[in-house]
């Protein structure tokens, strides 16, 4: 997908102006001028209308602040706890970390490899994920950039016959089904919380409308009612064609940026790009469908 030319476009909603500038159309936007700590409802009103135009947000210049992050991400939808509470902020519920550092300041080389492979958060989860927020707050000079590929675009592209093999199908989906290479095991405690779901691969978006493609290639490991020999086929032709570098956008980091993103129309991968020793760390809150 190639980046639309940058460009300020207003969004309204009850005379509240947002300074938007279009990164790609319909699927990014950069917010300019906007204080997470001071917003009123007018103004998230009209937030809100954006995101459900441009599902991947970006807001420049914000605090590092873990309790007005999950206070700001929390008008989205009720933010969740993660499963893996050994990166659970010490002090605020439902902010987690995602980052190469342990507690004592030495690399970690398990958040360094930490969700490396194409995903859709939640989507293990009977109730699966609506948005997922970062907010970085240390960043390496080089690399250390967000992949991310829009679920929207995937779908108007699909070829015809792909479409309607997937046509009215449900996909089991399995916490590392596929055994992903950032994966983190679980201890017997979280693996007891978690079963497989099912969801429509090919859905419409409950709340824009658009027709997108729901998948996960870590987490997506089979399609009800078919024999793996038969669903197989047709799930690594999804998952090939969902992974075109044409849907992709590759988001640079600075420190104080806050992304949210919708997972019910989108994917994403943290790129790598970076030595181990250097510093990544960001938190993240996520929120749930119903």
């Amino acid at each position: 997908m190639t980046h639309a030319q940058t460009l300020a476009k207003p969004a309204t909603e009850a005379g509240t102006v947002l300074r938007v500038e279009t990164v790609i159309d319909g699927f990014v936007a950069r917010i300019r001028g906007i204080d997470i700590t001071a917003m009123d409802d007018a103004t998230f009103a009209a937030l809100y209308r954006q995101f459900l135009a441009t599902p991947v947000l970006v807001f420049p210049d914000q605090p590092k602040d873990a309790a007005a992050f999950f206070a700001f991400t929390n008008r989205f939808g009720q933010v969740v706890e993660h499963v893996l509470n050994q990166f659970h902020h010490p002090s605020v519920w439902g902010v987690s970390f995602i980052t190469n550092v342990r507690p004592d300041g030495a690399p970690d080389p398990v958040g360094y490899k930490r969700s490396r492979e194409w995903h859709t958060d939640r989507s293990y989860d009977t109730n699966p994920g609506k948005t997922t927020a970062l907010l970085a707050l240390e960043m390496p000079e080089i690399g250390g950039k967000t992949d991310f590929a829009d679920m929207y675009a995937a779908y108007s592209a699909l070829p015809d016959d792909l479409r309607l093999a997937l046509a009215g199908k449900v996909g089991i989906f399995r916490w590392s089904g596929r055994k992903a290479e950032g994966s983190v095991n679980l201890t017997p405690d979280q693996s007891a919380r978690l079963v497989d779901a099912t969801h429509p691969i090919l859905q419409l978006h409950p709340e824009s409308g658009r027709p997108t493609v729901y998948v996960d290639p870590g987490n997506l490991i089979g399609i009800v009612g078919m024999m793996p020999a038969e669903s197989e086929p047709i799930l690594q032709r999804l998952f090939a064609h969902c992974l075109q570098p044409a849907f992709h956008y590759a988001h640079k980091w600075t420190v104080g940026e806050l992304v949210i993103w919708d997972n019910r129309c989108s994917m994403h991968r943290a790129a790598g790009g970076y030595a181990p020793t250097e510093r990544r760390i960001l938190i993240r809150t996520q929120t749930q469908s119903r």
